[in-house]
C-alpha cells in the first residue's frame, strides 16, 4: 500500500456499484486499496492526530442522488443506546456528481480514477468534523437528544461552527470530561469575554477574527474536539469498529 495516498477499507457494507468498481481492478478480494486522493490541509492534521487513518469510501450513489464521499469514524457504545462519535468526512457537492454522468465509465461501472480526481479539487467537496453524543432517556430506552459539535470546512477554509448554544453548553459540562476551561467552554474558558459574540449567528470571516484575534488556529479547535472525545468517550463503553457509513445526503 502507498503510504502516500488514503487508506481504504473493503468492508461488508461495500456498495455493489463500489464492488463492481473493484471487481472490474481485481480488488475485490483484498482488505484495503488505494485511490490517488489528494489529502488536503485538513485531512493531513487529521493524520497528525489519528496516524493510520483507515476510511470507507462511498462511491456514490444515482437512484437517491448521494454524492461521492468518504469519511473516518471511531465510535464509543452501542448506536441502539447511547454512543459518542468523532468523524471526518469528505463529500463531494451533488452538482459536480450530476454534471459528469455520476462518473460512469465505458462499461457503465463508476470510475474510480475520476471520482478520486473529483474529491482532489477542494473547489468540488465540503469536509466536515463532528463531535457527536446520542443521549437516551433511560425509562423509555429511546434516544431523545444529540448533541453536536461541528466545523465544517470550504475549499480548504473553516465556513462554520456548530454547536455553540445554552443546552448543548450545559450538557458538555456536565458530561464531557476537560470540556471545564477548554477553547470550546465559553463560561470559563480562554474565549469567555466573547461568549455573547459566539452565540450570535457569525459568518466564518468573524470566527476567525475572533480566533486569530486570541492567537486560536484552527488546527488548535480541531485537536480540542478530538481530545475532548479522547478525554470522553470510553464511558460509553468497548470502542466499536463502524463498518456502516454515516448517513451522508451531501447538499451545496
Amino acid at each position: 500500500m502507498n503510504k502516500d495516498l488514503i487508506k481504504f477499507e473493503i468492508s461488508d457494507s461495500c456498495s455493489g456499484g463500489l464492488n463492481c468498481s473493484l471487481m472490474s481492478r481485481g480488488w475485490q478480494n483484498q482488505e484495503f486499496f488505494n485511490l490517488p486522493i489528494k489529502k488536503g490541509p485538513v485531512f493531513l492534521f487529521l493524520e497528525k492526530l489519528i496516524p493510520d487513518c483507515v476510511c470507507l469510501f462511498h462511491i456514490g450513489c444515482s437512484s437517491d442522488s448521494r454524492s461521492p464521499s468518504f469519511e473516518h469514524t471511531i465510535k464509543y457504545g452501542d448506536i441502539r443506546h447511547r454512543s459518542m462519535i468523532f468523524s471526518y468526512q469528505r463529500i463531494l457537492y451533488p452538482g459536480v456528481f450530476w454534471d459528469n454522468d455520476w462518473f460512469h465509465d465505458l462499461k457503465g461501472n463508476r470510475n474510480l480514477e475520476a471520482t478520486a480526481q473529483a474529491l482532489s479539487n477542494p473547489k468540488n467537496y465540503y469536509e466536515l468534523i463532528k463531535f457527536s453524543w446520542d443521549c437516551t432517556d433511560d425509562e423509555i430506552k429511546e434516544l431523545v437528544l444529540v448533541v453536536t459539535l461541528e466545523l465544517s470546512f470550504r475549499n480548504n477554509q473553516l465556513y462554520s461552527i456548530r454547536g455553540f448554544n445554552d443546552i448543548q453548553e450545559k450538557i458538555f459540562q456536565e458530561k464531557i470530561n476537560g470540556f471545564k476551561g477548554s477553547l470550546l467552554d465559553l463560561n470559563e474558558g480562554p474565549l469567555k469575554s466573547k461568549r455573547n459574540i459566539f452565540l450570535n449567528d457569525l459568518n466564518a470571516r468573524d470566527w476567525i477574527k475572533i480566533f486569530n484575534k486570541n492567537g486560536i488556529k484552527v488546527n488548535d479547535l480541531i485537536k480540542e474536539i478530538y481530545n475532548l472525545f479522547q478525554a470522553s468517550a470510553p464511558q460509553f463503553g468497548e470502542q466499536r469498529k463502524t463498518r456502516e457509513p454515516l448517513l451522508i445526503f451531501a447538499k451545496e
